[in-house]
């Protein structure tokens, strides 16, 4: 195949994740990402996939603060990518409970599917051309005084 040709192409690329897990991300990074039609077309009002082998990491920012978290992947197929997608779609995307509980997403030509074979459906949005880039989270968060801390989700409330 010819090396330009290959460049042109969009990667394929799909993941099963647990649905509850990453209904719950999402919530919490729709927080995260500017919203307003000020902001449409900035890359801070979206939130970036990305796949890296059997990790889907989630990011989304505001410039001065950043929310990154990593979903494990159950299957996976295709090549690892990244790509963003507007937060305001995103966070429209609605998940019922099922006698499955896992979502399949799929990448593809511009475009990421949602898909839920326990009931059959297919969410599809637009992949996000930003008309700048995803900004480098490590800069954005500082390194000096750096410290995880571990809560019980039974004691944070939305």
């Amino acid at each position: 195949m010819d090396e330009t040709k290959e460049k042109l192409e969009a990667p394929i690329a799909g993941v099963t994740v647990i649905k509850s897990d990453l209904k719950k991300v999402l919530s919490a990074h729709k927080r995260f990402a500017i919203s307003g039609k000020n902001v449409e077309g900035s890359i801070l009002s979206a939130i970036k996939f990305e796949i890296k082998g059997d990790i889907l990491v989630l990011t989304t920012t505001d410039g001065d603060r950043a929310l990154q978290t990593e979903l494990t992947i159950l299957t996976s197929y295709g090549e690892d990518c990244e790509f963003c997608v507007s937060m305001a779609l995103a966070a429209k995307l609605s998940f019922i409970k099922g006698e499955l509980n896992e979502i399949i997403i799929h990448y593809e030509n511009n475009k990421v599917e949602f898909i839920d074979e326990d009931f059959n459906s297919k969410q599809i949005l637009r992949v996000k051309n930003a008309e700048e880039e995803f900004p480098d989270i490590q800069k954005i968060m500082t390194t000096k005084n750096n410290f995880t801390v571990t809560v019980s989700q039974k004691l944070i409330k939305d």
